[in-house]
């Protein structure tokens, strides 16, 4: 256990994985990125598979919002 370094709880101690995951670098540091291109058009992104992010697709399937 350690205490986070950063963030809103900062000085919470914490397992060393789950420190360092919350403390890790950017992936994206160092790429270029042009935010004037869409990739991609959605009205719902889902990022997550915890207890939310399972139960949304459902949750949008009994209103009709079928999933493509």
């Amino acid at each position: 256990m350690r205490e986070l370094r950063v963030g809103p709880n900062k000085g919470t101690r914490t397992p060393h994985e789950l420190a360092n995951l919350l403390e890790g670098h950017s992936r994206l540091r160092g790429v270029e990125l042009d935010l004037e291109e869409i990739d991609y058009d959605t009205d719902v992104l889902i990022i997550g598979g915890g207890g939310a992010g399972s139960a949304a697709p459902c949750w949008l399937a009994s209103r009709g919002r079928g999933c493509s």
